[in-house]
């Protein structure tokens, strides 16, 4: 298996807001609006946890929104036509940061996530699931 599939410890892929726009991590207010902010991560998990997130009717993903509050959406990628880019399941949450920090985390305890070759990944499915682009993958 080349090194480019090497799963790591859970690393925040994108951070997103409400506009699609990238929010920079850091500045977080302490005004007490807090819990009204809204927060979009999409992390890359393995294939293999596919089964153990949506298995036996979604009981995990279920548990987990139970748990945290944030709302977790899977979709599938199938990417392995890409040579260098790892094939897995996206995991989109979104909640308060708060919740999203939590579901992030419960992730994390027991799936691996991918941090390779994201940038291609990424790319890769925009144009595939965007409409009006076409895919260059041939």
């Amino acid at each position: 298996k080349p090194s480019a599939r090497a799963t790591l410890a859970p690393v925040l892929v994108s951070r997103i807001d409400d506009h699609g726009s990238s929010v920079t991590t850091g500045s977080h207010d302490t005004t007490g609006s807090h819990s009204s902010r809204h927060e979009k991560i999409e992390l890359l998990v393995e294939e293999r946890m596919r089964s153990r997130l949506i298995g036996k009717q979604g009981r995990q993903k279920v548990a987990m929104e139970a748990s945290t509050g944030a709302h977790i959406a899977i979709k599938d990628l199938a990417l392995n036509a890409m040579h260098d880019a790892p094939s897995g399941v996206l995991v989109v949450i979104d909640g308060t940061p708060s919740s999203v920090s939590k579901a992030r985390d419960e992730l994390a305890s027991f799936c691996s996530i991918h941090t390779a070759s994201w940038q291609i990944l990424r790319t890769h499915y925009n144009k595939v699931c965007l409409p009006g682009l076409k895919s260059e993958v041939s």
